[in-house]
């Protein structure tokens, strides 16, 4: 039915997520860790604890405060449009820079809530704290080498005000503003910033790429003999310069199960 077929765009964005952590098993990893997951959604997506006010004020600006929405003609979606525009620029946009300390004190934080939850932790709490900073070190060193964070030093033009970005491995006494070529001496006393790496948290926030690699695990750990996967494929009727590039279809989950063809 089908004359061509090809990675889709969301194909290569999970196809380029895999391979920063080096495999499915690799993401599986990091990323069935809670600790990690909060904080990736924090760094990545804007307006986290926002969304009851989002709701209540739609709600109010849309009159539908018993909770129920009907929108009949284009004026009525029109003005759904104007509203959701309106609101996204009070939205707090996503923190995508963190620093050691902050993530110390996350990584504490949901250490002790885990310790309090589990009587057989509770006697060994002393011994456990005492090897958090060196735990959350050795985690985060493996995320820095896949490249999920970056290290360098963010700071504002005390001219233009503008925020600038120098990465770890181009820092200098004497940096320049990227703007208006202010200046600015490095702190005596600075402390290196981890950024999020940008595809990672755009697959986060706008391609849906993780839910496809948790659907991909999910199948890969029922699978008893072999698991083979494809990233999302387009599939097009024609081949696709003959139908302007445009695909027919898209399938989200591609695979072998042990020996079963998959598709989702």
């Amino acid at each position: 039915a089908y004359k061509y077929s090809g990675l889709s765009d969301k194909g290569r964005y999970l196809q380029g997520m895999l391979g920063m952590f080096g495999s499915l098993s690799g993401f599986e990893k990091t990323l069935s860790r809670h600790f990690w997951r909060s904080q990736f959604e924090r760094m990545a997506t804007p307006a986290q604890e926002q969304q009851a006010e989002v709701i209540r004020d739609l709600k109010l600006r849309m009159k539908a405060t018993d909770g129920t929405l009907q929108i009949t003609d284009d004026a009525g979606w029109q003005k759904l449009a104007e509203r959701v525009i309106q609101k996204a620029n009070y939205l707090r946009v996503p923190r995508q820079r963190t620093s050691f300390s902050k993530l110390f004190e996350a990584w504490k934080a949901e250490l002790s809530a885990a310790i309090d939850a589990d009587d057989n932790l509770k006697d060994r709490r002393d011994e456990i704290l005492t090897e958090a900073p060196s735990d959350l070190k050795r985690s985060l060193s493996v995320l820095l080498e896949h490249g999920v964070f970056y290290r360098g030093h963010e700071w504002s033009c005390r001219r233009c005000l503008h925020r600038n970005w120098v990465s770890v491995d181009l820092l200098k006494d004497m940096l320049q503003c990227e703007v208006c070529r202010e200046g600015h001496q490095l702190p005596i006393d600075v402390a290196l910033d981890l950024r999020l790496n940008e595809f990672f948290a755009a697959c986060l926030r706008e391609h849906d790429t993780i839910t496809v690699a948790w659907a991909l695990s999910a199948l890969r750990q029922k699978s008893k003999e072999c698991f083979i996967y494809a990233p999302q494929m387009a599939l097009y009727r024609d081949y696709p310069e003959n139908q302007g590039n445009r695909p027919d279809r898209e399938l989200d989950v591609v695979c072998i199960v042990d020996g079963k063809f998959v598709i989702g």
